[in-house]
């Protein structure tokens, strides 16, 4: 419903462009024409104007430089036809990029907003104002049952693009956290984030351009959606870089670990280049809260 009314309002500027431009256009229309009873003909051309972009979907400057007041019904339809097809796709191309940046826009400013006021230190001061904060983050981000969010989380989403952001229960975000969910996170049941982990989930391309752009207006960012499984450890000042894909189940990336690749289930990923160790079986241990103290509230307000 909300890109409805973007594209409706982006519709209605168009327009207001076309009769703006239209008014300009047929006064010097009118006075090439003749002098005499300029004010009649500048109504009959500016009227026609408007007839031609709805019916055509010429512009004003193209009505102007095809001197379609001269041409014969027959000669507008022939050249009405080839400027329509690429002035509507010219127009529909404009609009829809104009919608997704105001969305994305809107979005982008309300999540800085966001981060502004709850990711602050302030709300350290006492367990309510923990809690407060968390609730906050749980009801944004939409985050599992039983989570807990740090201060200095940030959750960010970048270049035009609102990336997709699930989450599983009993969550943990430690403080200075930075998650970036630009191509896609998916996150999965008893996760821990700690301490200054950074993770990255799109990626640059200096030297050339990616086929798999992000979008059509970043040629050079791609996306690279991850997925960590359930039960995962991150490591305080981790890296996860863009690429890894897939972060298995039970699996510990130890402190200051830099990952580029795909982490296989129970294992222990260490060292920049990261290495991967299986995890002898029944020695890892599950993260899990005593009491449910931080579920969501649905009365909740931020």
């Amino acid at each position: 419903m909300l890109k409805v009314i973007h594209v409706y309002r982006r519709w209605h500027s168009r327009w207001k462009m076309v009769l703006r431009y239209a008014l300009i256009d047929s006064k010097l229309i009118a006075e090439e024409i003749g002098k005499k009873e300029t004010g009649n003909k500048r109504i009959a051309i500016f009227g026609d104007m408007i007839k031609c972009y709805h019916k055509y979907h010429i512009w004003t400057n193209q009505y102007k430089k095809e001197r379609f007041w001269e041409l014969t019904s027959i000669e507008r339809d022939e050249l009405g036809a080839k400027y329509y097809l690429r002035n509507k796709h010219a127009d529909d191309i404009a609009i829809e990029a104009a919608v997704e940046n105001e969305l994305f826009v809107k979005e982008y400013d309300a999540n800085r907003r966001f981060l502004a006021k709850w990711s602050s230190f302030k709300y350290e001061k006492s367990s309510k104002a923990r809690i407060k904060r968390t609730q906050a983050y749980i009801k944004r981000y939409k985050i599992g049952r039983s989570s807990f969010v740090g201060y200095g989380v940030l959750l960010v989403s970048e270049h035009g693009t609102i990336g997709e952001l699930k989450w599983g229960d009993k969550v943990k975000l430690v403080r200075e956290l930075y998650i970036d969910y630009t191509g896609g996170l998916t996150v999965g049941n008893g996760v821990s984030f700690a301490e200054g982990a950074l993770v990255f989930t799109h990626g640059h391309s200096y030297m050339f351009r990616k086929k798999e752009c992000l979008n059509k207006y970043n040629p050079n960012t791609f996306a690279t959606p991850l997925t960590i499984g359930d039960n995962v450890f991150i490591g305080s000042r981790a890296i996860i870089m863009p690429g890894v894909g897939s972060i298995g189940e039970n699996s510990v990336i130890s402190a200051g670990a830099i990952v580029t690749r795909p982490v296989p289930p129970n294992s222990i990923v260490t060292g920049n280049p990261a290495r991967v160790v299986p995890i002898p079986p029944g020695t890892r241990t599950y993260y899990s809260y005593e009491k449910d103290m931080y579920d969501y509230d649905s009365t909740f307000k931020f």
